[in-house]
C-alpha cells in the first residue's frame, strides 16, 4: 500500500512504496519503499508539490500545487519528467478514481463546492454531481460512486453519491464528532475513519455484503 506522507495524506491500491512530499525552502516529491530503504527524489517537479496521490498502476503520480494563488492538480510520470497540469480553479478536495481513469474533484462556484468527475484521458466530457464535500472526498472500492464527507451534518458521517444518479445517503450512522478523512480496505470490507471526538482516534467498520447492494454496518 502506497501511503503519502504530507500535509493531507493519501493511499494507493499497490503495496510496494511509500510517495510523500518534503519541504525544506521548496517542496518535491520522494518515493520510499513500504519495507524500508533509502528515499529517493521524483525528477524533477519544481511544482511545490503535496497531496500525492499514484495512479493505480504506479506509474504516473498525481500532485496538487498552488502556484500564485491559483490550485493546480497535476500529473508527472513515476520515473520523472515535465509535470502536466489536469484542472485548475480554487480546488477544495479531489480524487483519483480506483482504476486509475477518472479524477474527481470539488471546486468552489458562487461559495458552494460542486463535484466534477472527468476521464484523465480527455475523453468524453466532464459530469456534474451537486454535492458539497467538506474536508475529504474519495471513491467507493467499485469506482460506481464518490464517498465525501459534508458540512450539511456537520461532517459526522460519511455519505456516498452514485455515478449513476439518485440521492447521496449516509454510510455511516454517526450521532456525534467529526469525520476527517476515511479508507476501505482492500476487500471493500472495512471502513477506516478518522474521527475527532474530542480528540482524534481511528475507528475501523466492518461491511457485511449484501444483495441490494446497499451497506450494512
Amino acid at each position: 500500500m502506497r501511503i503519502y506522507i504530507s500535509a493531507n495524506p493519501r493511499r494507493s491500491y499497490r503495496i510496494d512504496q511509500l510517495g510523500y512530499s518534503q519541504s525544506n525552502s521548496i517542496q518535491d516529491l520522494w518515493v520510499i519503499d513500504a519495507d524500508g530503504g533509502d528515499p529517493r527524489s521524483v525528477p524533477h517537479t519544481q511544482h511545490s508539490p503535496f497531496s500525492p496521490d499514484f495512479r493505480a498502476d504506479g506509474q504516473t503520480i498525481y500532485f496538487e500545487s498552488l502556484q500564485d494563488g491559483i490550485d493546480s492538480i497535476m500529473s508527472v510520470p513515476f520515473a520523472g519528467g515535465e509535470p502536466s497540469q489536469i484542472v485548475s480553479g480554487k480546488i477544495r478536495v479531489w480524487a483519483i478514481s480506483p482504476d486509475g481513469k477518472r479524477l474527481a474533484y470539488a471546486t468552489e462556484r458562487t461559495g458552494k463546492a460542486i463535484v466534477f468527475v472527468l476521464n484523465l484521458d480527455g475523453s468524453g466530457s466532464e459530469s456534474e454531481l451537486e454535492i458539497d464535500p467538506d474536508t475529504f472526498l474519495s471513491w467507493s472500492p467499485d469506482g460506481k460512486s464518490v464517498e465525501f464527507n459534508t458540512q450539511s451534518d456537520e461532517s459526522k458521517n460519511v455519505w456516498r453519491k452514485s455515478l449513476a444518479g439518485g440521492n447521496a445517503f449516509p454510510v455511516t450512522n454517526f450521532k456525534n464528532g467529526r469525520i476527517h478523512r476515511f479508507a476501505w480496505s482492500k476487500d471493500a470490507k472495512t471502513l477506516t475513519v478518522i474521527r475527532q471526538f474530542p480528540s482524534y482516534d481511528a475507528t475501523l467498520l466492518t461491511f457485511e455484503p449484501r444483495n441490494d447492494s446497499t451497506l450494512k454496518p
